[in-house]
Order: structure tokens, then C-alpha cells, then sequence
């Protein structure tokens, strides 16, 4: 647990604080590690560190027992004397609780009474494992990318051990997402539902990969706000998660003639992100091509922006690989502003834009855009 710990004072999890709520108390024993003072603190909103709610001074037996009040269920954690870190994370779903914890090891207390404080540790051990898994992948890809090109075996051995890291990293991350998404639908607790979207979101940020879209966010938030109707956190969650809307845009085509996303409203809209020089995008243009075919009768286009850097090698891929919709580009490489806007750190990616330019998907490829495509064109 200690290893995700950072998430509480990087991250908004909220907690309401008032001295108009319900009690709840806190005991438990420390071993191992002389201490003088157990700190209960609060994780807040647009706070960079959580605040001391309540201390307790630890009897010679290392007992410590803390009784405080809370407006609604929220995040708490535990800190002994001036350590940097807690070595607890609590969520106060029930009146009371108890914590065993060993201070000479970088090891998991034991929390009994709190279902939602178990499943915090058990989220934490999860997404640690999943972590681990994903380096071990990410740190292969990387190697592999500083070999020089080779030809012959040696080239299609680098290139088979690419794709399995590839399909490892990729497997671990949807085996994870999958995780969190079953936490989020089904526990009772408001504040366990913020800590493992915000926990998996902050841990593929750090992987600089997409977690949850736009779109599966709006759905996860929208349902929790239905679920707990009086959690003031998860209605706060609600109004601050923000416009699913698409950003608008306007780039030169082919012709140089500008082209704006809006002129597609009432369509769906596939925005799809590539270049000439990317090999993956060009391996994934048939799919791309053969979606088009399928679905362009159905209230379906595609809209291409090239993050490339010159137009005759712009113009060569659009005929080579037979893109036969509307291309635009500004020719700015990585510099381009509608990358930046969409916040596309890697290419091909896309975005399913539905007729009221809401964002409803994106990150399809394969298997997954038809999927996802014959989900909505009906």
C-alpha cells in the first residue's frame, strides 16, 4: 500500500469535514518501533496535503484509540509521529474500526470492520502487481527501441519479442481496467468508488497511457451520482468532472482549403490521429479503410489529422493507403495545436465524436472500432 501512497496528497479525493456529523472512532496497536503520537488526517479537495483531523497519544503497549466526527464517508489515513508517509488509508463506512500495523515493515496492516478500508488495501495490492508487470513490459519495449535496425532473423526476432511485450503491457492494462471498473459498479462505498477511478487513472498517467476515456468516465461518474444521491463528495465529482464535448478545429485539407470539425455535426465523426512516417498507423490504415466501407451509409465519416511534417510524404500515404475521406493538417509534426488540444501524446488514436459533438469513445482499433462503431451506427 505504501507504494501508491502518493496519490493522496497528488490527487483530489474528497472528504467532508463537519462538526454537525456522525462519530466514528479509530483504535488499534503499532509494534515493533518506539512512537509517541498517531496522526488521523484527512484527504480534502484542492488541498496538496491532507490536514490533521485528530491525534492520539500511543500508551506503552502501542495502543492508540481516536474518536472524531465526519459529515459523510471520506478518505482518512494514519501517520505515526513525523513519518512522511501514513501507514494506514481508512474510509470511515462503518462507526468503527481497528488497525494493527508493524512499523519495522514495509508491509500491509491489518484493518477489521471497515469493508471499504480492507478493499482500499486490496485495490492497492492489485494495481501494485499490475505495475510491476507493465515496467517489466515498458522497460522491454524500451530496450528494443534503442537496438539499431537489423535485417533478416535477428529483425523478426526483435520484432516478434516487441509485439508479445506489446500484447503483455496491453493485456495487463485492460485486466486492470476491468478490475476497477467492477470496484466502482458494485461497492457501497462513495469514497472507494473515487479512490480506485482516481488510483488506476494517476498509475497509467505515470505509464503515459490513456486509463479511463473521456466517455467511460462520464459514464462511471454519472452512475455513481445515482447510486449515492446524498454524498455531496460524488455530486461535487459530478459537476467538476466537465464537457464531454468535443473541441472544435480547423486545419487545411489537401487543397489547403480549411476544414472545421463542426461542419461534420450531425454526423458521427471518427477524429483519427496518424502520419506517413508511423508504422504502426500505416499497419492499421486497412481497418481504418475497410470501418469506412462498412459504416460510411450510416451517418458515419471519418475526419484524418496528419502529424506530419511534409506534404508531398502526406499526400503519397493518403493515395498508398487509400484514405479516401477528408484529410487536413497543419504540417507541425508533434507541434501540431489540435494534438495538443486533444491531448495526443502517441499516434494512431482516435475519437468518436456522435452527432451533438460529444466524445463517445475513442482509442479503437482492430476488433474494437467495429465493435464499438456497430454499438452506435444501428
Amino acid at each position: 500500500m505504501k507504494k501508491f501512497l502518493f496519490v493522496l496528497s497528488a490527487t483530489a479525493l474528497w472528504a467532508c469535514k463537519g462538526s454537525d456529523g456522525h462519530k466514528f472512532s479509530v483504535d488499534g496497536t503499532v509494534s515493533n518501533r518506539p512512537v509517541r503520537t498517531i496522526y488521523l488526517e484527512q484527504s480534502l479537495p484542492r488541498e496538496e496535503n491532507p490536514i490533521v483531523i485528530d491525534s492520539s497519544k500511543v500508551g506503552s503497549d502501542g495502543h492508540f484509540a481516536i474518536t472524531t466526527t465526519a459529515k459523510e464517508e471520506g478518505l482518512y489515513s494514519l501517520r505515526a509521529d513525523q513519518d512522511p508517509m501514513p501507514f494506514a488509508i481508512l474510509i470511515n463506512d462503518v462507526p468503527h474500526l481497528s488497525v494493527r500495523a508493524d512499523l519495522s515493515k514495509n508491509a500491509e496492516g491489518t484493518i477489521t470492520g471497515s469493508p471499504a478500508s480492507q478493499a482500499v488495501i486490496d485495490i492497492d495490492k492489485q494495481l501494485w502487481q499490475g505495475r510491476a508487470q507493465m515496467y517489466v513490459a515498458a522497460a522491454g519495449l524500451d530496450s528494443l527501441s534503442r537496438i539499431a535496425n537489423t535485417d533478416g532473423p535477428a529483425r523478426a526476432h526483435n520484432d516478434s519479442l516487441r509485439m508479445q511485450l506489446y500484447n503483455n503491457y496491453q493485456t495487463v492494462t485492460q485486466q486492470l481496467k476491468a478490475y476497477v471498473t467492477h470496484i466502482v459498479d458494485t461497492t457501497n462505498s462513495p469514497s472507494l468508488t473515487i479512490y480506485a477511478y482516481e488510483l488506476f487513472q494517476r498509475m497509467l498517467e505515470d505509464f503515459q497511457t490513456k486509463g479511463f476515456t473521456p466517455a467511460e468516465t462520464a459514464a462511471i461518474v454519472n452512475k455513481a451520482a445515482a447510486r449515492f444521491p446524498t454524498h455531496s463528495a460524488i455530486q461535487d465529482w459530478k459537476q467538476k468532472a466537465g464537457s464531454n464535448k468535443a473541441p472544435d478545429f480547423s486545419l487545411p485539407d489537401t487543397s489547403g482549403r480549411a476544414v472545421s470539425l463542426s461542419s461534420f455535426r450531425g454526423k458521427y465523426v471518427l477524429v483519427d490521429f496518424w502520419a506517413s512516417w508511423c508504422g504502426p498507423c500505416r499497419a492499421e490504415n486497412p481497418n481504418v479503410v475497410a470501418a469506412y466501407q462498412q459504416f460510411k451509409g450510416k451517418n458515419f465519416t471519418i475526419l484524418g489529422v496528419s502529424l506530419d511534417k511534409t506534404r508531398d510524404a502526406w499526400i503519397n500515404a493518403i493515395h498508398q493507403d487509400g484514405l479516401s475521406w477528408n484529410q487536413v493538417s497543419d504540417l507541425r509534426y508533434w507541434d501540431s495545436e489540435v494534438a495538443a488540444l486533444y491531448q495526443v501524446s502517441g499516434i494512431p488514436y482516435n475519437f468518436l465524436i456522435d452527432p451533438d459533438g460529444n466524445i463517445v469513445a475513442e482509442g479503437l482499433h482492430g476488433p474494437e472500432l467495429f465493435a464499438t462503431l456497430n454499438k452506435y451506427l444501428k
